[in-house]
């Protein structure tokens, strides 16, 4: 009987532990967004071509992409954008892959802007994270301008390949 009234306490410490800790991970929320939905601009639209890697820059002058960064609100409260970054892969030595974010209200006034570049690229390079930490309310249109270079070696492309948007709730 011991046995079985131990067994039933440290099944519901479980499930209160389960509980809270389900709990305290509602307090924020990531956004993951691939590469892919950016989209060129008008005179970059050649030179913009698609792959796992996301958005990748297939010309030998810069092209420039517009990523939609689609934050949704919970039901109650307003969240701010306490993180924001892109994974790249910066593969020309001269030009790096530069970002900035915006954030414009319901109206079309830009509340908030940032930039985040890449940097020491080359042939070869791995992938970076450059970020910025905005801390601002989470409603409105955010969006995401990022100029690519060109390719200095043939085969070398660099990339916009995620987005990452984190929210405090």
């Amino acid at each position: 009987m011991t046995r079985f009234i131990t067994m039933k306490v440290l099944a519901l410490a479980t499930l209160v532990t389960g509980t809270t800790l389900v709990s305290s991970q509602a307090s924020a929320r990531s956004f993951l967004i691939h590469g892919t939905v950016c989209q060129p601009v008008q005179g970059s639209g050649g030179c913009i071509e698609y792959s796992q890697y996301g958005a990748h820059n297939v010309c030998s002058s810069t092209a420039t992409v517009e990523c939609p960064l689609p934050i949704d609100e919970p039901n109650s409260g307003l969240p701010n954008v306490y993180q924001l970054y892109f994974t790249g892969y910066d593969r020309n030595t001269s030009s790096d892959v530069s970002c900035f974010v915006q954030k414009s209200d319901f109206s079309g006034n830009v509340t908030y802007n940032a930039t985040a570049a890449t940097g020491g690229g080359g042939v070869g390079s791995g992938i970076q994270s450059p970020i910025v930490f905005p801390n601002v309310s989470a409603d409105g249109w955010w969006r995401l301008r990022c100029t690519i270079p060109g390719v200095q070696t043939a085969g070398w492309f660099s990339h916009v390949t995620n987005i990452f948007v984190g929210t405090s709730e």
